[in-house]
């Protein structure tokens, strides 16, 4: 009797021993999780989720860190669910965690930008009207008052308002750090170009002018829509030098080279159908 007592508490051992270190350190999180201050749970979270190994378990500990209170936790959770960040972009959790430190400049701009993409009413617009109102000045001043120019021309969130779209789409093309990484074509400012130009040619929120629109379209050259728009003016006579030549070049570049974000990428369908129904393959070099 004693003999086969032995061997099962043997069997018990090897079989306890044969789990994986992941099992064994999931026995231990279960057990303690819940009973961790934020301040412990956001230290050991932080820690684990260094380690691709640990990363899954990290971010339950700080998930379960921000809802005790943790803002550097919320922080961290909350941009990763927004950016797609080591984990599933998963926008709804985003918004719930990043709206615990929306007074973080990082989080008003994501939280602006989620409500923005899924809006489908007006006061989700004006959600991000507010958060975007609030963040031109700082590191995000850029994209900030493009997306303003952008809500204020076309009435989204707020009254259509075409001084104020091209004063903010200026605005936007002036700050110090425009060819940052919230600056240039990444996020928007050749789209500011593109509108300024367009505001210029129709006289929107500011005297028609042929030649600053030029300009405008001129200086954001990497844009296949202000690429496209060159074209456009040289071939309407509409450019201090128009050349029908040019305006081939301007449109075979636009149909030929892929565009940066949607805006461009609609451009590239109708540069094509300009240089077809023109026939600019007559002044093409």
């Amino acid at each position: 009797m004693k003999t086969i007592l032995t061997a099962l508490i043997g069997l018990f051992f090897i079989l306890t021993s044969c789990k994986s270190d992941e099992e064994r350190s999931n026995e231990i999180d279960n057990n303690n999780f819940k009973d961790l201050s934020y301040y412990e749970l956001e230290k050991i979270g932080f820690k684990k989720i260094e380690d691709p190994e640990t990363f899954n378990q990290g971010m339950q500990y700080l998930e379960e860190a921000a809802f005790k209170g943790s803002s550097s936790a919320a922080r961290e959770v909350g941009l990763r669910y927004a950016r797609g960040n080591g984990v599933t972009q998963d926008k709804w959790k985003a918004q719930s965690f990043l709206q615990k430190v929306s007074y973080e400049k990082d989080c008003q701009f994501e939280l602006g930008r989620i409500y923005f993409e899924e809006a489908t009413m007006e006061y989700e617009y004006k959600k991000a009207y507010e958060c975007f109102s609030s963040l031109t000045y700082g590191d995000y001043d850029n994209y900030a008052e493009y997306m303003l120019g952008y809500m204020n021309y076309y009435g989204l969130g707020t009254l259509k308002d075409y001084k104020s779209a091209y004063n903010y789409f200026d605005a936007s093309t002036k700050r110090p750090n425009s060819d940052t990484l919230y600056g240039a074509d990444i996020l928007g400012l050749g789209d500011a170009r593109y509108y300024l130009g367009i505001m210029a040619l129709e006289g929107q929120g500011c005297k028609k002018d042929y030649a600053l629109a030029e300009s405008h379209f001129s200086k954001c050259f990497y844009s296949n829509a202000c690429k496209y728009m060159l074209g456009f003016m040289h071939y309407n006579g509409l450019c201090k030098r128009s050349s029908k030549n040019i305006a081939a070049m301007y449109i075979k570049q636009v149909y030929e080279l892929e565009g940066f974000n949607e805006l461009d990428r609609e451009f590239n369908s109708k540069a094509r159908q300009f240089w077809e129904e023109h026939e600019l393959w007559k002044y093409s070099e």
